[in-house]
């Protein structure tokens, strides 16, 4: 047979098998039986610690797999986030882009179209690259050398519109919208700006604005003002007729029409270079109530007066038609909601007013809300008097109480006399079956009292209305020829018209022959 060759490595190996091998036959040559069985006891104990770590080994495992998905996950995210910036950078960029093309549509525009952008936004939406944008723009008047709304500068100097394109859309969420401004600079002396504010110096929007003016145009300028309240035409040099109205709306003088009330600015003559502003008040109108009241009792009344301190001059205004009575007066709904209250008096002039008679008297006021109603009762102290047909007190001469007799109650004017004060109003009246005065309840003032029947006419000196009971009982002697008497708990002047009645010394004077004017 041919001889087989083996590699040395394996030779090597052989013999270091063998080696081993005849080194334990060696060492266990004579070695009792215990020693073997202690080698394998530790050989035992050597392998029981590796069977215990087995649960270990799983939780390792385990933990090292969370880790490795929480690593993934993290990582998409970022991902995620990334690719959100990028697209909100590029939703931003294509934003200003838009903003900025808005703005350029704008520079085209002429001052007429700029102006309607200051009442009414343009809106404009637009697609691009799957993303709707919306793109607001508006203008306003601005004074150059403050860069002030033109509502809020008193200056006259040229100005400039200001533009501004705001830019949105649907992923932008809390963050400030794209948003990009502009300076068109208008021809000169094209501006007029109207500003209209509320009782609580609020601009008032939707308020109609006309300006017509000058020869030979002949359509007005029309704009509504904007939330601010102001509104700026534009307007080529001269003198332009303005109105500002809206419905439901007064100004601060109680007309609908700032044209109507002879206290607001009615014309305004426009310079070259210049940028007037015209402000007015107007707010939504309220109506006043006001009930009479008399010696505690309800009453009749013809008029009634609200005054306040913030209503132009002549600073009251009055409500009412003398010798109308009614139980209540109401204003039309032209109130003006002033946010102090109004004094509020039965009269018709200033010179009714309770305080102005007799500083001791107490006012009564009242508010009135914006669009609401303001209520309340006012005292008419009342005059009273008895017309009789005799010449004095007793059986036989006092005679009987005038039925019908007439007569005038007059208030006397202040710029007649400047010793007394008074309203210039004429009542006049038919007594009652008792003589009295039908409507013994008369404003506060001053007074004189003529009375006829009989052909005989009996006047008297000036006396004051001035407490809340009525005229004192010292004023009443200036009336009475027959002295003061009560019926049973209010003091009555007593006048008699009978032939010889008149026996000094008496206040009035009695005529024959005349009547009462």
């Amino acid at each position: 047979m041919p001889k087989t060759s083996v590699a040395p490595h394996s030779l090597v190996m052989m013999r270091t098998f063998s080696a081993r091998l005849r080194a334990v036959g060696r060492s266990s040559i004579g070695r009792p039986a215990r020693a073997v069985r202690r080698a394998r006891g530790r050989l035992l104990a050597t392998r029981a610690p590796l069977a215990s770590e087995t649960g270990d080994t799983l939780i390792e495992v385990l933990v090292s797999a969370i880790l490795i998905a929480l690593i993934v996950v993290a990582m998409f995210n970022g991902f995620d986030v990334s690719s959100r910036a990028s697209a909100s950078e590029r939703s931003r960029a294509q934003a200003n882009a838009l903003a900025q093309q808005a703005e350029d549509r704008l520079r085209s525009f002429s001052v007429t179209k700029l102006s309607t952008l200051l009442t009414e936004p343009v809106v404009e939406e637009v697609k691009q690259n799957g993303t709707k944008y919306k793109i607001t723009s508006i203008a306003e008047y601005v004074k150059d050398e403050t860069a002030t709304s033109s509502c809020n500068s008193s200056s006259s100097n040229p100005g400039y519109y200001r533009t501004i394109s705001t830019v949105t859309w649907a992923s932008l969420g809390a963050r400030k919208p794209v948003t990009e401004t502009g300076i068109i600079s208008p021809p000169p002396g094209s501006a007029l700006t109207v500003q209209v504010t509320d009782e609580s110096a609020t601009g008032v929007a939707g308020m109609s604005v006309n300006a017509s003016g000058p020869a030979p145009a002949t359509s007005p300028h029309e704009l509504t003002t904007a939330p601010n309240g102001c509104a700026t035409l534009a307007l080529s040099p001269g003198e332009y007729k303005i109105n500002v109205s809206k419905p439901n709306y007064v100004d601060n003088n109680w007309y609908e029409k700032s044209e109507e009330d002879p206290h607001a600015t009615h014309s305004v003559y426009v310079v070259a270079e210049t940028a007037p502003k015209v402000p007015y008040s107007f707010a939504l109108a309220g109506t006043l109530q006001v009930e009479f009241e008399t010696e505690s009792a309800k009453s009749e009344g013809d008029s009634f007066v609200a005054a306040t301190s913030q209503l132009p001059t002549p600073g009251f205004k009055e409500e009412g038609e003398v010798q109308v009575y009614k139980k209540m007066v109401e204003a039309p709904k032209t109130v003006f909601p002033f946010k102090a209250p109004y004094t509020v008096y039965a009269g018709t002039c200033e010179a009714n007013n309770p305080t102005v008679v007799n500083p001791e008297n107490k006012i009564t006021e009242v508010t009135v809300p914006p669009g609401g109603t303001g209520k309340v009762t006012v005292i008419q102290p009342p005059i009273n008097i008895r017309v009789m047909s005799g010449t004095k007190a007793g059986e036989k001469t006092e005679g009987v109480k005038v039925e019908n007799a007439t007569g005038t109650l007059v208030e006397p004017k202040h710029e007649e006399s400047a010793e007394h004060n008074g309203c210039g109003e004429t009542r006049k009246f038919a007594s009652t079956p008792k003589g009295a005065l039908p409507h013994p309840g008369m404003p506060f003032g001053e007074y004189t009292l003529c009375v006829t029947a009989a052909k005989r006419k009996y006047t008297t000196p000036i006396f004051e209305n001035s407490t809340s009971a009525g005229p004192t009982k010292l004023e009443l002697e200036k009336i009475a020829n027959g002295g003061v008497v009560k019926e049973p708990v209010k003091n009555v002047a007593v006048i008699y018209l009978g032939e010889g009645a008149k026996a000094p010394p008496l206040p009035g004077e009695l005529k024959e022959g005349t009547e009462c004017p």
